[in-house]
């Protein structure tokens, strides 16, 4: 509202009011923060509607989301299966602080070929959905009644197809797909027979669980690779500790029972797998003691030949010996010694040439192969430990593993200790032998003058003797291989088996729960907060607080009753108004009705701010003068212009103040309502059509003191109008009779 002096005319320049020189301090945070709040107050039902759709989303999430559920199992690695001395074998630590054997345990755990070989055991190519009410079910173990198996397809390859069982045990096979290619035909059959169908070969048979029912069922035959990437996702295997050699493991998965059964399967292929690993060493001693039995067997036997055929010629009586002097006894026993050691030269040298073998560079060392060295079979016992260890990374890794890498450097170094050790026990074996040839030639110079047959006799019976307990020795190692072999313990123990709750793990019912409750206050309170942020429309007296204007006064927003249906449409209008506005879409439904809410002797707020406003204004006009004009007008429509207009001149009016009001909205007329919009007006009077100022002024029919002049017929050319001097000549009598109130 802009005052005029007395002598000013409408249409003339406004003289703006001088405001305080100080400007007032802007508003304190908490005051900012009890205005927003208020805002989101008078804005509550946005909340209610977006904390209904946010319940509702997440009450249809859980619907349609499957349920996933968890399962746990923890095994025990046991410490008495860590081999050997020295810094390479035991429960050494790595640069992590973990355990290393721990580490290569839980990396082989994840690796694809013990999921693969479970996908395989458990069919899990292979998966059965039935339709729910919102979702497909998995179906799985005791709720499954039938196992049905593709034969022709292969392990690159996925089908899927529906299943609907009947109750007599037949069955429909249609809506076949093979490599992503739909295939027409429908196929029918019994359960426990294999069918022929479009995608090949498929066997339908029955289960532990079968019951005679109907039902209907959707196949999917993954690849092998994808059932085995679904395992490696859902696995998750960890050390419970830094220090500890306890792994748990956890599967997610659709079915809790399958989940179970994953679980138990691949700790039992992990031990299988385990078992396979330690017998390879027994293998590998069963072959070398099997090979040399064989090459002993043939000599023990042409030594006993050569003895036999020998008495036979010389006539020569059986189990009689011709060596009966002390001397032939030392010689004897110098021969025993002899032999023991040559055998143990014999093995000594074995190993070393099999050592010595880039052939067998990263093959096991046979055990028990008779070198009589506690060192030597301490080494290795565990070089075959690390290297076991180390081809168990290589089958879930590659060469260039920094892991593998520092094991092959150990076992390098082992195998040239190990190479070492040897050429000293042999080195030692041939001193021993020395000794022992010396003390046997000694025995025998003294027995020279013995006859021919008996040295003879003598040195092949020797043979023989070393013949037979090389041989007994042998056999008694390929027997103690063979129970160490059947016999092979697991290295680890079950703790805990698969086992958890039935409650799913995901969707988390609560959670989901606040999740949208959440959303559904935070999401329109940050776009109520934004839309106020960028609002700079004046919404009441503390927007002016820091801008250095007059203020005559605040008019409370004016809402009628509103019906139930009215409150919960006003959002969606409002909403719909808005996108008109941005999107350009139309123009926005004005409110046309008039709302003359003061009335004489009326005291409620309404009444009071336009009181207090009339007020105002008088005050700021010079006391006594005539003529006073102030127009109303804003930069958007329904703006409240017209509502202020027809309540502030009513208030004069009530007060006996001779008020003329003049409708300068040609285009809409709002304000000529209050006389029913009369055909003559200022229209009429700007262009020409009469010059009476009678004929456009109209009495208001409820207050005496009040007139309104009409915009009347409608102009096509409104502005032009506004521009012409007729306005100026209007304004005179205007100004000598009347406190006169525009509205443009």
């Amino acid at each position: 509202m802009l005052p005029l002096n007395n002598n000013q005319v409408a249409g003339a320049p406004a003289v703006n009011v001088v405001a305080s020189s100080a400007a007032p301090k802007g508003a304190s945070p908490y005051a900012k923060v009890i205005d927003m709040l208020t805002v989101f107050a008078t804005k509550w039902y946005w909340f209610v509607i977006c904390l209904a759709l946010g319940l509702g989303g997440a009450y249809v999430y859980l619907q349609i989301t499957p349920p996933i559920y968890t399962r746990s199992a923890s095994i025990l690695i046991k410490n008495d299966f860590q081999t050997g001395s020295g810094s390479s074998g035991g429960m050494s630590m790595n640069v992590f602080g973990g355990s290393v054997d721990v580490q290569n345990e839980l990396f082989t755990l994840r690796s694809s070929d013990i999921a693969e070989t479970t996908v395989r055991n458990l069919h899990l190519e292979v998966n059965y959905y039935a339709q729910g009410r919102f979702h497909e079910e998995a179906i799985y173990g005791t709720a499954l009644p039938v196992q049905i198996i593709p034969l022709d397809i292969n392990d690159q390859e996925s089908a899927g197809f529906m299943f609907d069982l009947k109750s007599d045990g037949t069955y429909t096979m249609d809506h076949f797909v093979r490599g992503g290619k739909k295939l027409s035909g429908s196929i029918m059959g019994k359960v426990g027979r294999t069918v022929k169908t479009p995608i090949g070969k498929v066997e339908v048979n029955k289960t532990v669980n079968y019951t005679p029912q109907e039902l209907s069922l959707r196949i999917d035959r993954t690849a092998i690779q994808t059932a085995v990437n679904k395992i490696t996702d859902g696995l998750n295997v960890s050390a419970v500790s830094e220090m500890s050699t306890i792994i748990k493991l956890t599967y997610d998965d659709e079915s809790p029972q399958r989940a179970e059964d994953v679980l138990s399967t691949l700790i039992a292929v992990y031990n299988e797998n385990w078992v396979k690993d330690c017998n390879r060493r027994s293998v590998s001693t069963s072959e070398f003691i099997g090979e040399r039995l064989e090459v002993i067997e043939k000599e023990l036997g042409n030594v006993e030949n050569d003895i036999s055929n020998f008495k036979s010629e010389n006539l020569i009586p059986a189990g009689q010996s011709d060596v009966a002097s002390i001397y032939i006894g030392q010689a004897t026993s110098a021969s025993a010694q002899s032999t023991e050691i040559s055998n143990q030269l014999h093995m000594a040298r074995y190993v070393r040439n099999y050592l010595t073998n880039d052939a067998n560079k990263y093959t096991l060392i046979p055990a028990n192969q008779g070198v009589n060295s506690p060192n030597i079979s301490g080494q290795i016992a565990e070089y075959n430990s690390l290297l076991l260890t180390r081809n168990n990374l290589l089958s879930a890794s590659s060469l260039a593993n920094p892991i593998i890498q520092e094991k092959d450097l150990q076992l390098a170094e082992l195998r040239n200790a190990l190479i070492a050790s040897v050429d000293n026990h042999i080195a030692s074996l041939n001193v021993e032998l020395s000794s022992a040839q010396a003390i046997r030639g000694q025995a025998n110079s003294k027995i020279a003058s013995s006859p021919s047959q008996s040295k003879y006799l003598l040195n092949v019976e020797r043979q023989q003797k070393v013949k037979e307990s090389l041989y007994l020795y042998l056999l008694q190692k390929r027997e103690e291989n063979e129970l160490s072999q059947a016999f092979t313990a697991y290295n680890n123990r079950v703790i805990n088996s698969a086992t958890g709750s039935n409650i799913p793990t995901f969707p988390v019912p609560s959670m989901v729960w606040m999740i949208g409750a959440l959303l559904g206050i935070v999401v329109p309170g940050l776009l109520i907060f934004l839309s106020e942020s960028m609002n700079n429309k004046v919404r009441g007296r503390k927007d002016l607080n820091e801008i250095s204007i007059p203020f005559i006064g605040e008019i409370p927003i004016h809402r009628h009753h509103r019906t139930l249906r009215e409150k919960l449409v006003e959002p969606w209008k409002n909403l719909r108004d808005r996108l008109k506005v941005m999107l350009r879409l139309g123009e926005v439904e004005e409110d046309k009705s008039l709302h003359i809410l003061v009335k004489d002797h009326s005291r409620n707020v309404i009444n009071e701010a336009f009181r207090v406003i009339r007020t105002n204004i008088e005050f700021m006009m010079a006391k006594g003068a005539r003529g006073k004009v102030i127009m109303l007008t804003s930069f958007n429509p329904n703006s409240g212009k017209t509502f202020v207009v027809t309540n502030l001149i009513t208030s004069f009016a009530i007060k006996k103040q001779r008020v003329l009001a003049i409708d300068l909205d040609l285009r809409k007329a709002s304000l000529s309502m209050m006389v029913d919009k009369p055909k003559i007006g200022i229209s009429d009077y700007l262009s020409g059509v009469t010059d009476s100022f009678d004929d456009i002024v109209v009495r208001d029919a409820t207050h005496e003191y009040l007139d309104i002049v009409p915009v009347g017929t409608v102009p096509p050319n409104p502005t032009e109008l506004l521009f012409d001097d007729r306005l100026g000549k209007f304004a005179q009598p205007v100004l000598i009779h009347y406190f006169g109130l525009s509205s443009y």
